[in-house]
């Protein structure tokens, strides 16, 4: 969704859609769009990104 650094609506519904049916809540979105970077993540970025995605699983 953020490869080309560009957010679309379709993309973001797809993206969405998917989490959802992985389990979590749709507001995930708003804090995977803030915090997941179009370049690699360090490790300590990935973890807190996994601790708090995880407040959203239904």
């Amino acid at each position: 969704m953020k490869l080309d650094e560009r957010l679309y609506q379709e993309e973001i519904k797809f993206c969405a859609n998917t989490a959802a049916k992985l389990g979590y809540k749709p507001e995930v979105m708003f804090e995977l769009m803030l915090k997941v970077k179009s370049t690699e993540m360090a490790g300590n970025e990935k973890k807190t990104l996994q601790e708090l995605t995880n407040k959203y699983l239904n």
